[in-house]
């Protein structure tokens, strides 16, 4: 599978960078062996040119250092600004991106491509496969271009409804139906997971995705801005988006309960399924709450300093024993900074176990109810329930035997 990931922004591929650039942790080249990365270059930040792009410990959202760049928006643009960009050659029927950003956006009346990953056919130069647009007012817009059988292009941009507000935003985006020789295409768009965009019948003659860039990879008008990037993740398959919490049926109290920690997608499968859990690149770190959790599935070791999803697995199966029946609300987050998936909420209902061996009763539930009537309700499904079991029903036999002979002594 191909993938690289760059979650503090690559150390040693970063060449053309300041000096404290080779402070940055992680060479992408290690992770990419058979995608062709040619390296990270710094383009477009001549002096004079009234933007600049920087690694800094100030734009990191997580980690030691993130992509900075800055433009004080005197100056008109028409084309690409200062941007890290990286290429590569790998043919795919899709790709995956995401990035998070944060922008404090200071006036000006055009915009700028701020995110913007590429495809390109043989015969003709790079296009905009999937990007994220950011105007001067904050507002984000979803653009593509899909790629003609001469080489030449047609695309479109729609606004997505979101705007940045100088917090730490995630933007995803998914090209779908590479090389299929027709207007097939997809884009797929999703704004701190949710559907920000969808752009069908896109012309999709692209041979292979050929890179990206960050900063202003194209401008237009005047754009005065700060913007930070972090977390930079491309793959050819579904990348995570946040955790997520699982139990199979409803908990019984006083048992020891499975409940699974989960990383999803917020896109779908190649095949346009449901993904599938995402395994993780690196150790996740996880605080879980709601009810005291355990590491074992007898419910004796307490999972006081939290857990840990591994690198390469895609699930963390953990355990529960509510103390009483009830409403309990499970929680799953990262516990080391800024998240880098978003947390997970799962409410569900402890039940009290029948004691004579029947289904539990989910007597919350029932005691929910509006009015007395569901008190009632509860009461008279725990004698049927009970009544349906073979202890209660050979409980009941004796007890008639034993009025029938009492009524037979009397006579």
């Amino acid at each position: 599978m191909f993938r690289f990931v760059a979650a503090c922004l690559s150390a040693a591929a970063l060449t053309s960078l300041p000096a404290q650039a080779q402070l940055l942790e992680q060479p992408l080249e290690a992770l990419l062996p058979d995608g062709g990365l040619t390296g990270w270059r710094l383009e477009g930040d001549a002096p004079g040119a009234g933007g600049h792009i920087r690694i800094e410990a100030a734009a990191a959202h997580r980690g030691s250092f993130g992509l900075r760049f800055t433009d004080d928006g005197s100056a008109a643009r028409l084309g690409p600004g200062p941007r890290l960009g990286t290429t590569f050659s790998f043919s795919s029927p899709q790709l995956y991106s995401r990035v998070w950003l944060r922008a404090a956006v200071v006036g000006g009346s055009g915009n700028t491509r701020a995110f913007w990953s590429q495809w390109a056919t043989a015969q003709g130069g790079p296009n905009n496969a999937h990007s994220f647009q950011i105007s001067a007012r904050g507002e984000v817009t979803a653009g593509e271009q899909g790629v003609l059988p001469d080489g030449g292009s047609r695309g479109r941009d729609d606004p997505t409804g979101f705007k940045l507000d100088g917090g730490w935003h995630l933007l995803e985006a998914a090209t779908f139906g590479a090389g299929s020789d027709s207007t097939a295409g997809v884009t797929l768009y999703r704004f701190d997971g949710l559907d920000a965009g969808r752009h069908s019948g896109v012309s999709a003659w692209a041979d292979r995705f050929v890179g990206f860039s960050l900063g202003s990879a194209y401008a237009f008008g005047t754009f005065g801005a700060q913007l930070d990037f972090d977390d930079v993740r491309v793959s050819t398959q579904p990348l995570a988006t946040r955790l997520a919490l699982r139990v199979d049926g409803p908990l019984v109290a006083r048992a020891c309960n499975p409940v699974v920690v989960s990383l999803q997608a917020s896109m779908p499968a190649p095949d346009g399924g449901e993904a599938a859990e995402v395994t993780a690149t690196a150790p996740v770190l996880l605080a879980v709450g709601g009810a005291l959790l355990y590491a074992d599935d007898g419910c004796t070791e307490p999972l006081d300093g939290g857990a840990t999803l591994a690198t390469g697995a895609a699930r963390l199966t953990l355990f529960v024993a509510p103390p009483i029946a009830g409403a309990y609300t499970l929680t799953a987050r990262q516990r080391d900074g800024l998240p880098d998936f978003f947390d997970a909420e799962l409410l569900t209902t402890a039940m009290e176990p029948d004691a004579d061996g029947g289904e539990p009763v989910n007597l919350y539930a029932l005691r929910c109810g509006a009015g007395p009537g569901g008190l009632l309700v509860a009461a008279l499904l725990l004698l049927v329930n009970r009544a349906r079991s073979p202890t209660a029903t050979a409980r009941a036999r004796r007890r008639r035997a034993a009025r029938t002979a009492r009524g037979t002594a009397r006579r």
